[in-house]
């Protein structure tokens, strides 16, 4: 199982709620600008988005609605 099956997991079967993934910074931009109504519940995030980070993500979904609740977490770390 990959992280990100096990993540979808929990979330949707634990905690009840409906899923939607994608894989990078452009797609979730796509994806939030194919869908404005409804807007999500919730955004789960990595930190690492390819070229870009979850902070260029913030920004462009600030403007969207500053209401909608983030938690970004990520693999990288230090074992320190």
């Amino acid at each position: 199982l990959t992280q990100r099956s096990i993540l979808k997991h929990v979330v949707s079967e634990k905690l009840g709620y409906k899923v939607s993934a994608v894989a990078g910074f452009d797609e979730a931009v796509q994806y939030i600008a194919d869908r404005r109504v409804p807007i999500p519940d919730m955004v789960l995030l990595d930190f690492e988005l390819g070229d870009k980070t979850a902070l260029d993500f913030l920004g462009y979904l600030n403007k969207i609605s500053a209401e909608i609740p983030v938690i970004v977490i990520t693999a990288f770390g230090d074992a320190e």
